[in-house]
């Protein structure tokens, strides 16, 4: 499954893998525009891999952050990145919660299958 298709079978609008190596966001957009970027905003476009990878150091992932109904599911499938998806859903915490846990082991499949 390409990043792409996972976005769409998933609802994703927005897919950022922070790159320790290079210190570099790569994001990728899905056609699910986000209405409100503040969350994406805060979390990559005003921040730096470093200190993301910082931010959840210690964390018990998949990490989660809300803001309203746009969600972020952060996941580390390896030591060199941390992938973290943008997504609306009204789903209530426990929800969220299963659905993020989906969310990364699915991030992990896409990882290794494209790191092969």
């Amino acid at each position: 499954m390409s990043v792409e298709e996972f976005a769409k079978e998933y609802g994703i609008s927005i897919v950022v893998c922070a790159e320790q190596n290079n210190k570099e966001f790569n994001v990728i957009k899905s056609d699910s525009e986000l209405e409100k970027s503040d969350l994406f905003k805060q979390l990559i476009v005003y921040n730096s891999t470093d200190n993301l990878l910082e931010s959840i150091k210690g964390q018990m992932l998949p990490r989660i952050w809300t803001h309203d109904d746009v969600k972020c599911v952060m996941s580390k499938p390896n030591e060199e990145q941390v992938v973290a998806v943008f997504y609306k859903s009204n789903m209530d915490a426990r929800g969220n919660y299963f659905f993020a846990k989906q969310l990364d082991e699915k991030i992990k499949e896409i990882v290794l299958v494209t790191l092969d």
